[in-house]
């Protein structure tokens, strides 16, 4: 499961889409039937619920959930813990920041 700032995941969630005319906040919002000043809490509370849920999942399953806190934990080892996890020799190359939106709102 891949980890970081609730608060900045939801500023980057509400950013996403800024190329576009309608920005994604906007479509959140309707998809989820939510008023836009309430969006923010509405997605924190999600946030922290997967989170939870995730967990609950795994709490009697150890070593199934591996979690990757992508702000704090280092880069270059990542790819070392994923190839432990799964059995598999991951290059660290390959390893990198995608989609990442040069533009920001609030």
């Amino acid at each position: 499961m891949n980890l970081r700032d609730p608060q900045k995941w939801v500023k980057s969630e509400l950013n996403w889409g800024l190329k576009t005319h309608v920005p994604n906040w906007h479509r959140l919002a309707y998809a989820l039937d939510v008023a836009p000043e309430d969006l923010r809490e509405y997605l924190l509370a999600d946030w922290d619920a997967h989170v939870a849920a995730v967990r609950a999942h795994f709490a009697d399953r150890p070593g199934q959930l591996m979690e990757i806190d992508l702000e704090k934990d280092i880069p270059e080892e990542i790819p070392g813990r994923l190839n432990e996890f799964l059995g598999l020799d991951l290059d660290v190359r390959h390893w990198g920041a995608k989609n990442v939106n040069p533009k920001k709102v609030a």
